[in-house]
């Protein structure tokens, strides 16, 4: 068990339930201060883990209330908890000693007319890596004395210009896989390329052009959905395709025929820690009360995973 306190002054203690895979690990945290929103651990890397906790503050409204970050260290000879302040928040280990680095953007500079929205927050390669679905990942070596950023595009996609932003993260995710960084795409034509007229500009009733609903997918178009995924060069920062896998192609394999999920698209993309061809999936039918199954895809075979 170790302990700090929070923005309030509060006492706040964390503990580590470690499980081996596929089963869970929890952390669990302990508080006499208010919670309005419950913790999440944000950020990894090695033994650290970055924690977020959201505790109300008097005379704010619940919009301006302190985000508190804390430091992790999942260690069961010598646990502790420091606090950390931040969002969108990054942490990274160099030998015995850490660096929890925050991506501070303003929304009317910097990447000019793009609005820059972090879905996820990682570490590779010495790098703290803040993401964008829509855009790619910033990368700055923050151990450096002389930190480098960088901004490496995602493959095959264009910058999402529609000020509906949606939820990419139904079908996108960057993870780390035995050491290598891999990205994967549900590609239902939702966010998929446009095409842009000769002076670069896209009109955006195109922008949807493409899209079909989840669910309007069938045996007869699946092929117009794919799930594609890329892995990246090192050192080039390049990215190479690994499979393109049809859902037609999927659904016509021998173990989904004889199974009970519905042919709709699989959403929420998990990429395997130790085996870079194996994906996990939410498959869900199209009622909002259906029935959801979490399904295993072999990316490699085009089947369903054991």
């Amino acid at each position: 068990m170790a302990n700090c306190t929070t923005s309030n002054k509060r006492t706040v203690r964390a503990s580590l339930h470690l499980a081996a895979a596929p089963s869970s690990s929890v952390v669990q945290l302990y508080t006499d201060d208010e919670v309005c929103r419950g913790p999440s651990v944000v950020a990894v890397d090695g033994d650290l883990l970055l924690i977020r906790m959201v505790v109300p503050f008097k005379g704010r409204r619940t919009m301006k209330y302190h985000h508190n970050f804390f430091v992790f260290k999942a260690s069961p000879e010598w646990p502790w908890l420091n606090p950390s302040r931040g969002e969108d928040t990054g942490i990274i280990k160099r030998g015995k000693e850490f660096v929890a680095a925050r991506h501070a953007h303003d929304p009317d500079k910097g990447l000019v007319e793009f609005h820059w929205r972090t879905d996820a927050v990682f570490s590779f390669d010495g790098f703290i890596c803040w993401v964008d679905y829509h855009r790619g990942i910033l990368l700055c070596d923050v151990c450096n004395s002389d930190p480098e950023l960088r901004f490496l595009r995602f493959p095959g996609i264009e910058t999402w210009r529609c000020g509906d932003r949606a939820l990419p993260t139904r079908y996108r995710t960057v993870s780390i896989c035995r050491g290598r960084m891999k990205f994967v795409d549900v590609d239902n034509g939702r966010f998929r390329s446009t095409k842009r007229d000769e002076n670069g500009s896209t009109e955006s009733n195109d922008i949807r052009s493409t899209e079909r609903d989840d669910n309007e997918y069938t045996e007869s178009n699946g092929d117009e959905c794919s799930i594609n995924t890329w892995t990246l060069k090192m050192p080039q920062y390049e990215w190479e395709v690994d499979s393109v896998l049809q859902l037609g192609e999927l659904w016509s394999h021998r173990k989904y025929r004889d199974s009970p999920l519905p042919r709709t698209v699989p959403t929420f993309p998990i990429v395997n820690m130790m085996e870079p061809n194996i994906l996990h999936f939410i498959v869900k039918g199209p009622g909002f009360y259906d029935k959801a199954w979490m399904v295993t895809i072999d990316t490699k075979k085009k089947s369903l995973g054991p």
